[in-house]
C-alpha cells in the first residue's frame, strides 16, 4: 500500500530539513562545503534552492514493503533528479549521469 505524505513543489522544501546539503548547488568548491555541512554540522552560508526548477510531478511517499517503510522521492524534472543524486550521492560534484538511470 501507499501512503502519500508531500506533493508539488513543497517537497525539496521539506527534504531541506533534514538534508540541508540540498542548499548547496553542485559544482567547484561545492565539495568543501558539503563536508562542512554533512560531517561537521555546519549551517549552511545561503539558504537558496534556484538551482532547483521544482514541479507539481514531485512526490515524497512512503511504500510499505516486507522489509519495512521506504521513503519514495520523485521529482518530475530530469535535471532536478540529476542535481539531487549529485549533491545526495556524489558529494555535490558536476559527475556525470547516465541517461539511463532513475528511468
Amino acid at each position: 500500500m501507499l501512503h502519500s505524505q508531500l506533493q508539488s513543489k513543497s517537497v525539496i522544501k521539506a527534504l531541506t530539513d533534514t538534508y540541508r546539503q540540498l542548499f548547496l548547488a553542485p559544482g567547484p568548491g561545492a565539495e568543501e562545503r558539503y563536508l562542512d555541512i554533512v560531517e561537521r554540522g555546519r549551517e549552511p552560508q545561503k539558504r537558496d534552492l534556484s538551482h532547483f526548477s521544482t514541479s507539481e510531478k514531485d512526490s515524497i511517499s512512503v511504500e510499505e514493503t516486507p522489509a519495512g517503510n521506504v521513503t519514495v522521492i520523485t521529482l518530475g524534472n530530469r535535471q532536478d533528479f540529476i542535481t539531487f543524486l549529485r549533491i545526495m550521492a556524489n558529494r555535490c560534484e558536476s559527475v556525470d549521469i547516465p541517461d539511463t538511470q532513475g528511468i
